[in-house]
């Protein structure tokens, strides 16, 4: 599959987290972990290339009281970045990563991530290296 991405106009963006060192509170509710993980880089990047839509597909791992909250949280953390004149549309889709083929190639895309930092077996990220164009590592310092 990764080979497919590198003929195709997609760029990416990966977080790398340590679950040895989230704190237990975050380990212990996927909710507040997406939500920093995912919602504030995520947002941050939009706001600074300017997009002015954007769907956003999640993991369906959440129940449906977590699902709202990390919904209106998106929606805190896009009024916020726009200093309360939202500039940014977004759907966020929550699907069933078995049946959404985005949420399939972000798994290939996290499973090259995780070879290659943690493994320092970086054959697979190699070949999407260029066509990632954001990155953070949280909560270490390693280079591949």
């Amino acid at each position: 599959m990764l080979d497919l991405l590198t003929h195709q106009n997609v760029s990416f963006g990966v977080v790398v987290l340590e679950k040895a060192k989230v704190y237990e509170s975050l380990r212990t509710d996927p909710n507040l972990l997406y939500r920093y993980v995912v919602v504030s880089p995520l947002m941050n990047y939009l706001y600074s290339t300017m997009t002015s839509f954007a769907t956003i597909v999640i993991d369906k791992s959440l129940n449906r009281e977590q699902t709202s909250a990390f919904d209106d949280y998106a929606k805190i953390k896009a009024n916020l970045l726009s200093s309360g004149t939202p500039r940014l549309s977004f759907n966020i889709l929550h699907r069933n990563s078995q049946s959404e083929t985005s949420l399939q190639i972000s798994d290939c895309i996290a499973g090259s991530g995780f070879a290659a930092y943690e493994r320092n077996e970086s054959q697979f990220y190699d070949k999407i290296d260029g066509q990632v164009i954001y990155f953070q590592y949280l909560w270490k310092q390693k280079q591949v």
